[in-house]
């Protein structure tokens, strides 16, 4: 009898061992869902902290279930350092990583290194008007460069810039596609961000710029078609109200 009890002892000392040297990747959902207040959490995690692969989800707050935000598996490597406070990470996915990203900081401080991430284009429709209408498709790409981000009391605060690449940008609702290839360039300074658009080329010309506050974004500018006007007069019907502007007439975007 003494010798199971030893043996029971000894069988839970060595799986409180295995879990301080080996915890679960489970135990990373938690901190997720902290750091980014319920915005974010991972689903069907495996293997442990140190090097394990889960996917990015959000929780539907009506059914409990998890829906995956973007494809593939990230898988991670997390240098025991985290245990002292300091992070050092490398993050990959193969479905939207060229290369590994590396995410160095402390507990509260997180910088991004330079690095870029293929998009799939049904994500712009997050973003609102006028892209929930017209729902495009196309090639993104968003890149940075030292990205800073900062959480104080769970509010999540970023510095840096990022540009994200929009290529041959299609619409159901044209007659004429592709679109034309766009840009936008994120400006972040804490809580706040400056977005502007601007077009590379293409048929249907769009610029504006906006502010991003409280997770709302806020934006002004305008659309035009210098030699497709007939043809794209309906899909510029819906993204917002003609005006003539020095003697041209344009679409103003306002959302």
């Amino acid at each position: 009898m003494v010798r199971k009890i030893f043996f029971f002892l000894i069988l839970i000392l060595f799986l409180i061992i295995g879990m301080a040297l080996s915890p679960p990747a489970t135990w990373i959902t938690k901190l997720v869902e902290l750091q980014t207040k319920d915005l974010l959490t991972i689903g069907d995690a495996r293997g442990t902290i140190w090097r394990g692969s889960a996917v990015i989800a959000r929780r539907n707050t009506a059914t409990n279930k998890l829906i995956s935000l973007l494809p593939g598996r990230f898988s991670w490597e997390i240098s025991p350092k985290i245990l002292i406070g300091k992070l050092e990470a490398r993050i990959f996915n193969d479905k939207m990583l060229r290369n590994p990203l590396y995410i160095t900081g402390y507990w509260n401080n997180y910088q991004l290194n330079k690095s870029d991430m293929t998009l799939p284009s049904n994500k712009l429709v997050s973003l609102g008007a006028p892209f929930n209408t017209i729902r495009p498709s196309g090639d993104l790409l968003l890149s940075w460069s030292d990205v800073i981000f900062i959480f104080d009391n769970s509010i999540m605060k970023i510095y840096g810039k990022m540009t994200l690449d929009l290529k041959n940008i299609e619409t159901k609702l044209s007659p004429v596609n592709p679109l034309g290839n766009y840009t936008l360039n994120f400006d972040w300074n804490g809580s706040e961000g400056e977005v502007v658009l601007s077009t590379k080329n293409g048929i249907l010309i769009l610029n504006g710029e906006g502010l991003i506050k409280n997770g709302k974004l806020s934006f002004s500018g305008y659309a035009k078609t210098n030699n497709e006007q007939k043809s794209l007069r309906n899909l510029m019907n819906l993204l917002g109200q003609w005006k003539t502007v020095n003697g041209e007439d344009v679409v103003s975007l306002r959302f």
